[in-house]
């Protein structure tokens, strides 16, 4: 038994050298047909190589490919969808007999690849074989790790074109990758440098980044099924992005940092200030959250956190709170003149500027959202205010908007809004109240505080309707603004409102184009409405050299405008009669299209002193007659 023991060994050793020796010496490169045509079988497209083919068994499996392509689908634009300029890769041998499998080194160079899709929804990178049709997918195996292992490998001179149907074609370029494996924290660490992304970020609407390469770096590793990353950095001239966290099949959660040098670099339209937003990001189902939530805008900072839901009942929830934010470096210079409007020659879909369109009932019923915003100071153009604080709840239909800030020279602003549309059927109401506000919005801010109007507004409006335009026309309440005395840059009011309303103005101001400021003494404006009809109750603009009384209404059902204004010179201030071109202008035709023209009546208003002062004529009675009009004093 022993002596035949001895002599099974030894044919078992001469056996396993011989085999060794033919794995050694034997040359598989000669396979190459068959292997050619057991790839185009099993894919269903040719496969080719015109260059070298060797492979190697011992001392450790290698396999090199110069000059491979895979052909494209038939309806493709080109006759390749991969070509392959040169592969190699070289495994462990053990490692074929217990996973992971290591690849010790893998080599990849000269690589085109083409993704394209057609008219028809169909891809080039969908393969179909009769195997497909009769064999069902294997089921899927859970495992904590992936099955290879890649100890070595770099990348170089990768081109993919994207092509979907006839628009442009996208191209993306890895110039290097040179990868690892990093022992000291588990995972495969990568250097790569990309291609510019220039004409990528256009697809997006990012149109100003610069055609530079883009340098990554990081680690990567497979832990649990999910895509582990750590330290992932990429950089482009004036832009980093910082990546740390995890991709799940079902939940991924990330800390993210993107930072930039300047702000118009992702959009040309955009401010040349520093930027940066950072946050961990956690999406698990239906679910975002981003918390916390960090932003820079320049010296504006912006903390809080965010969270939005999916699903049938959608839920959005915001808190922010910033100590200061400046909206100036995003709003146009003043003197900067809008573009014109593109006329649109087809016909409107609505005649009114509110829509018949029923409001959406089912969103407002179904979405949850809670909005909380706190700025300590907030800039604009030529205002500041203080302590702003926003709030908008919206929950079961029910919608409360509330709004407060303080002026920054004086007054308080405060604004309530509740739309209740749980019954489908809206039912708004609207309370602003304004206290002594100087916000320099009006004259500039470069004008002393004395010498800015205070501002006092009080509004109260309730609506009942299905639709935008039936909230309108069932509007009643009032609106009563005061002005004291003050200096308005006159510039500003065709900054701050339409043209229609700047035309207005010059018309009953003569002095407004002439003239850089007005040096208002009071201003008191009243509508009451009834019924979706707004009738002003009174009305006086008040300057040192002019007095502009007014009168009429504005009928929100069919939204047409009938308002009469009379300008009138003042007594002993230097203006005669005879300056006034056009005292009398008239503002019609309705809120989609108004119209502003001189009152050929030539004498004032219908309605009597009386009713266009509201009941207030003792103190205008000398208005009636504008080449009278005398000095008048009037106190808040």
């Amino acid at each position: 038994m022993s002596r035949f023991l001895k002599i099974l060994g030894a044919v078992l050793g001469v056996v396993i050298v011989i085999g060794l020796l033919f794995l050694w010496l034997w040359d598989f490169s000669r396979y190459e047909p068959q292997i050619e045509a057991a790839v185009s079988e099993a894919i269903g497209r040719e496969f080719r190589i015109d260059g070298n083919f060797e492979v190697d068994v011992l001392p450790s499996p290698t396999v090199l490919v110069e000059g491979a392509s895979l052909a494209n689908t038939e309806w493709g634009s080109e006759p390749h969808m991969i070509t392959v300029g040169r592969a190699y890769v070289e495994v462990g041998f053990w490692s074929l007999l217990f996973q992971p499998i290591e690849i010790h080194r893998l080599e990849l160079s000269d690589i085109d690849v083409l993704l394209e899709s057609n008219a028809d929804g169909e891809a080039n990178w969908q393969f179909e074989t009769a195997a497909d049709a009769n064999e069902e997918p294997p089921p899927e195996e859970e495992g904590d790790e992936v099955p290879f292992k890649i100890v070595s490998a770099e990348i170089s001179d990768v081109r993919i074109v994207l092509q979907q149907g006839d628009t442009e074609a996208l191209e993306l370029l890895l110039k290097s990758l040179v990868a690892g494996a990093d022992e000291s924290v588990g995972a495969l660490a990568i250097d790569a440098s990309f291609g510019s992304v220039a004409e990528v970020g256009k697809r997006f609407g990012v149109t100003n980044l610069p055609a530079d390469d883009v340098l990554m770096t990081g680690n990567l590793a497979l832990r649990g099924g999910a895509l582990v990353v750590s330290d992932f950095r990429a950089s482009l001239t004036g832009l980093e992005l910082a990546v740390d966290g995890e991709f799940g099949a079902d939940a991924l959660q990330l800390t993210m940092a993107v930072t930039g040098e300047r702000l118009d670099i992702l959009d040309a339209g955009m401010p040349d200030i520093p930027f940066g937003v950072s946050g961990d990001i956690t999406i698990e189902g239906t679910t975002i959250e981003v918390a916390p939530l960090d932003l820079m805008l320049g010296d504006s900072k912006v903390t809080g956190d965010l969270s939005f839901t999916g699903g049938d009942s959608p839920s959005i929830a915001l808190n922010a709170t910033s100590p200061m934010l400046d909206l100036r470096p995003f709003l146009p210079a003043e003197e900067a003149e809008s573009p014109p409007e593109e006329e649109d020659e087809g016909e409107p879909d609505s005649p009114y500027v509110f829509p018949d369109k029923p409001l959406p009932f089912d969103t407002l019923n179904s979405l949850d959202t809670d909005v909380n915003v706190a700025i300590g100071e907030l800039y604009f153009r030529n205002t500041q205010v203080n302590n702003f604080d926003l709030g908008v709840n919206l929950a079961g239909g029910d919608l409360v908007i509330e709004n407060t800030f303080d002026g920054k020279y004086a007054g308080e602003y405060q604004n309530d809004i509740h739309l209740d549309a749980s019954r489908n059927q809206a039912d708004l109401t609207m309370d602003m109240v304004v206290k002594g506000l100087k916000l320099g919005m009006l004259s500039g801010s470069d004008i002393p505080v004395e010498q800015m109007p205070s501002t006092n507004v009080d509004i109260g409006l309730t609506a009942t309707g299905m639709s935008p335009r039936a909230l309108a026309a069932s509007t009643n309440g009032k609106i009563v603004i005061t002005q004291g005395p003050g200096r308005a840059r006159n510039g500003i009011i065709s900054n701050l409102t339409g043209d229609i309303i700047a035309q207005l103005f010059e018309a009953l101001n003569p002095f407004a184009k002439e003239e850089e400021f007005t040096n208002w003494e009071c201003s008191v404006v009243g509508m009451d409405f009834e019924s979706g009809v707004g009738t002003i109750s009174g009305f006086l603009l008040q300057s040192e050299k002019l007095m502009i009384v007014a009168g009429g209404n504005v009928d929100l059902n069919d939204e047409k405008l009938d308002f009469e204004f009379n300008t009138k010179p003042r007594e002993g201030v230097g203006v005669s009669a005879d300056m006034f071109v056009t005292p009398f202008v008239k503002l019609t035709g309705t809120l989609d299209d108004p119209s502003v023209g001189l009152n050929a009546k030539g004498m004032l208003l219908s309605w009597g002193a009386a009713e266009l002062t509201g009941g207030m004529s003792f103190l205008y009675k000398g208005l009636v007659d504008r080449a009278t009009a005398g000095k008048l004093m009037f106190y808040h």
